[in-house]
């Protein structure tokens, strides 16, 4: 408003300004045909009237057009405010779908959690029910089984006992040859007496009956740094005396197993019928003496097959077989 006051008097003055200049020169005011304002110089024409139809038409003219102006901003206020107001609307729009997308994913996984859940706890159920089962099922057939045993044992206790109290007493006595690898032999006597369980002894010697050397020589065979002429001969002594306990397997089968003394010593001639024993670790040696086999009585004849041997580094082994009478 204040643009049109000042528009106005503006005018005012120009036009004043300009009928007291176009009177001195008889200035003309005239319009041409498509609005524009000419100056002319014909003193015939009235020009104060021309001007203030022309200055209030141009007043007029910008009113409407500063009028349409303001209207256009207004309306383009008004556009702009009605597209914020359709992005927000559109922004809480997108928003309150992406919310209950969200929320329809958490319920979605939510129950899908949910229904996991239940079908572990329903496998879960049904393997403790199973394994339950299961083991009522193993527990029941180890029960019978256990009792069939218990039955079975019983029998089997009774009978024995039946047939061990039936078992008469038994006596070996045998001839015992013994052999290493060395080689080496010996000879000996055993006797045991068994029932169910019993006893045994046994002797086992060689011909040769040496304790003593004439000489000690190193493990080279010299006897004081010098070595002796050795004829080639040598002579073992072998004795062992055992005791142990037998007990009855199968009808005539016994297992024996028995410890006691054992002596070896290996002695070597030299030209002059002296015996030199050797000062190395397989020459003479005794200690405890092990033993360990089989007897059996087939109608009255007794055998037996065994193992024995001195512990001296566990390296000295014979085998042993007695032949003998059972009654």
């Amino acid at each position: 408003m204040k643009r049109v006051v000042s528009s106005v008097v503006s005018l005012l003055v120009l036009s004043i300004s300009y009928s007291a200049f176009s009177q001195e020169r008889n200035v003309i005011v005239n319009t041409n045909s498509v609005g524009r304002t000419v100056i002319t110089t014909n003193p015939n024409s009235n020009g104060n009237v021309d001007i203030w139809a022309q200055l209030e038409q141009e007043r007029l003219a910008a009113e409407k057009a500063e009028q349409e102006r303001i209207e256009a901003a207004k309306k383009a206020e008004e556009e702009r405010l009605a597209a914020e107001k359709a992005d927000q609307e559109r922004i809480a729009a997108e928003q309150a779908a992406r919310l209950a997308a969200e929320k329809a994913e958490k319920e979605r996984l939510k129950a899908e959690k949910a229904e996991q859940q239940r079908i572990a706890d329903s496998i879960s159920t049904a393997k403790r029910l199973e394994i339950k089962a299961i083991k009522k099922v193993h527990q029941d057939s180890l029960e019978t089984a256990a009792s069939y045993m218990r039955y079975f044992w019983s029998m089997l206790r009774n009978a024995r006992k039946e047939r061990v109290s039936a078992y008469p007493w038994s006596n070996f006595v045998m001839v015992n040859g013994a052999y290493a690898l060395y080689p080496e032999y010996a000879f000996g006597i055993t006797y045991a007496r068994v029932r169910q369980w019993g006893f045994y002894v046994s002797a086992m010697m060689n011909p040769s009956v040496r304790f003593q050397a004439d000489h000690y020589a190193s493990a080279s065979g010299a006897i004081d740094g010098e070595y002796p002429f050795y004829s080639g001969k040598h002579t073992s002594t072998r004795i062992s005396a055992t005791a142990g306990a037998l007990v009855r397997l199968h009808i005539p089968m016994y297992l024996y197993a028995g410890i006691g003394y054992g002596y070896r010593g290996l002695f070597y001639e030299t030209t002059d019928h002296k015996w030199v024993a050797w000062r190395t670790a397989n020459t003479i040696y005794h200690g405890m003496h092990w033993e360990a086999g089989l007897m059996g009585n087939i109608k009255g004849f007794a055998i037996s097959l065994g193992v024995s041997s001195i512990t001296n580094g566990w390296s000295y082994y014979e085998a042993k077989l007695g032949l003998g009478y059972c009654f």
